[in-house]
């Protein structure tokens, strides 16, 4: 098995391990509307790490992919260094959810900050 083919595996593997924390953890993964923090938060600790993220968001999106969701503006999704507003490498409650209300506040003002405007980033 070359090298590329591992990744993959591993990668799979990773998701899989991802979903199945989340569905244990009784968090679930909503398809629509933002993701609240017990989604993120894997490991139950309180914080949510860059990995925990990613696997979150990784998981949402395949949910979306076999459901036939589209992903309209996927790469205007804000990233982790987006919601780490103290920049100390993991993401409190408080951060995420300060980051569900300026989206909600842009959309619903028209405001043309992220998520606002025409044509807006919506999940």
């Amino acid at each position: 098995m070359n090298t590329t083919s591992k990744m993959k595996v591993s990668a799979t593997i990773l998701l899989a391990l991802a979903s199945a924390q989340l569905m244990a953890a009784g968090a679930g993964t909503p398809g629509r509307g933002p993701m609240p923090f017990e989604s993120y938060d894997s490991d139950g600790d309180g914080y949510v790490s860059q990995e925990e993220f990613s696997q979150a968001r990784a998981a949402r999106m395949q949910q979306r992919a076999e459901q036939g969701g589209q992903f309209r503006n996927i790469g205007n999704a804000p990233g982790f260094a987006d919601i780490d507003n103290d920049g100390d490498g993991r993401l409190s409650r408080e951060e995420i959810e300060a980051h569900h209300r300026m989206r909600y506040e842009n959309r619903q003002g028209g405001g043309m900050g992220p998520g606002g405007g025409m044509g807006g980033n919506r999940q």
